[in-house]
């Protein structure tokens, strides 16, 4: 099967009240994960960052947040590397799911796995970026396959 992670700050218990909610209403099963507060970071001194880069192709540096959920998704890749998880559901706290999110996720995880990763994008903005139909999941939702690199987080 597979494990799902939730990416949250300890302290933040308001959102750990949303997602245990969220989660317990579809019934999936999850553990927290602690993230990397990167409020703090000085961006451009991490080792991992090349600043040049990144102002090249996005006109800005990351924030200290934005390297800090990068870390917190390195961290549980890294885990899932260790303990040889072969699939994982990797959310953040706010998360947002439809009522039917728990019937599209069985669909892929019994279905073929013609995929490494996928991000769940509901936004009007990511829909009208150039991508392709790879085949339907169930009912109306398909796994699609953008020409592009969708942004965000």
């Amino acid at each position: 099967m597979f494990r799902t992670f939730v990416i949250t700050l300890p302290e933040a218990k308001a959102r750990q009240d949303h997602i245990i909610t969220t989660l317990g209403a579809q019934d999936i099963n999850f553990e927290f994960s602690d993230a990397v507060d990167g409020r703090r970071f000085d961006v451009p001194a991490q080792p991992i960052y090349d600043a040049t880069r990144r102002r090249l192709y996005f006109g800005r540096d990351m924030t200290g947040g934005e390297i800090g959920l990068l870390l917190s998704y390195r961290n549980i890749f890294q885990k899932m590397v260790d303990e040889r998880i072969d699939l994982a559901l990797i959310l953040e706290d706010d998360v947002v799911l439809k009522p039917d999110f728990k019937t599209v996720l069985n669909a892929l995880v019994i279905g073929e796995k013609d995929f490494d990763y996928i991000r769940f994008l509901g936004s009007e903005k990511v829909a009208k970026l150039p991508q392709y139909a790879k085949r339907n999941i169930t009912g109306i939702y398909t796994l699609n396959r953008l020409k592009t690199t969708p942004g965000g987080t």
